[in-house]
């Protein structure tokens, strides 16, 4: 089953630190517009229905990024604290 349209946002602020590296500080959220929420009934068994659109996590992230070779080979490093915690986004 299809989620509906997936969708999510990002707004960054990025910073020069050389010639060959650079920083980025952004927050994000992603969802989705049709999502199905499933719920167990002991007495009936499962049953479903259906959530209204809605925001399904935000994010909090850094990202250093430094050129190895030239400028195409790269390596980024990117810590980020992301809400709710789910099995589902780890």
């Amino acid at each position: 089953m299809s989620p509906g349209v997936l969708w999510g946002s990002e707004l960054a602020l990025l910073a020069y630190l050389g010639a060959r590296s650079g920083v980025q500080v952004g927050v994000g959220v992603t969802g989705a517009t049709d999502q199905e929420v499933a719920i167990v009934d002991p007495a009936t068994g499962l049953q479903t229905f259906r959530a209204t659109p809605g925001v399904d996590r935000y994010r909090v992230y850094t990202r250093l990024r430094r050129d190895v070779y030239r400028r195409w080979l790269f390596l980024e490093i990117e810590p980020e604290y992301a809400w709710p915690y789910t099995a589902q986004f780890g």
